[in-house]
């Protein structure tokens, strides 16, 4: 049986996903607190799972990314060789473009979000800048929901073009979380989850609109 403290922590690490999540525009339905918790952060994104899998012998996720690019590029043909009523039937206007931007943008976003949890935790602890290390001595408990966070992470990324991707959604994630705004967020979130244990209808309430275009890709220069 968790303590108050550790119930807390979880509450914390669970709310995190989920604004961050919002933040990036993806649907939160439902969060729950337990030996189950949370959501499924792959299957719920735009990212089919036979992408990201456990890989028994390794122990560790695995990605391909090559599959999953020539999927995403399949879709936009497939979607583009629709007729003019059936593309008028669907509510497309014109030919679908960059479906692969598109679903990077989701990738991006499952990836902030995995990574919510692990830097909510520091943050609570009362941590400075959390940094992820992993090397050839990197375990985790695969009987423990938290300690996929991470490791799923690191197959999300390799789905993405550059080396930067992990880095860079690490640091756009907790200069999000430490905003005052999106802590506070956090913070209400998990009281209630405290409280009830799961949360569905009253999630719309309590999540934060998208940010547009956030996250971002390493590429992307920002205005000053």
């Amino acid at each position: 049986m968790m303590s108050p403290e550790e119930r807390r922590t979880l509450c914390i690490h669970e709310a995190a996903h989920a604004v961050i999540a919002a933040l990036g525009g993806a649907f939160v339905q439902q969060i729950v607190l337990g030996a189950e918790a949370g959501f499924c952060v792959i299957e719920g994104f735009n990212v089919r799972r036979e992408f990201i899998w456990w890989d028994e012998d390794a122990k560790c996720y695995a990605s391909d990314r090559a599959a999953f690019e020539s999927y995403a590029r399949a879709i936009e043909r497939q979607t583009n060789s629709f007729d003019a009523d059936l593309k008028k039937a669907a509510g497309i206007r014109a030919n679908v473009k960059n479906t692969l931007t598109q679903m990077r943008k989701d990738v991006r976003v499952s990836l902030c979000n995995l990574l919510a949890g692990p830097i909510a935790d520091a943050i609570c602890a009362g941590e400075g800048t959390w940094s992820l290390v992993v090397g050839f001595d990197f375990e985790f408990d695969t009987d423990d929901v938290q300690g996929h966070d991470i490791p799923k992470a690191l197959a999300l990324a390799g789905l993405l073009p550059s080396p930067k991707e992990l880095e860079h959604a690490r640091i756009s994630t907790e200069a999000m979380l430490r905003r005052e705004e999106v802590w506070a967020r956090v913070q209400a979130l998990a009281d209630l989850l405290a409280k009830r244990g799961e949360l569905c209808e009253e999630l719309d309430a309590m999540l934060p609109s998208a940010i547009k275009g956030w996250p971002t890709s390493p590429q992307t220069r920002v205005r000053p």
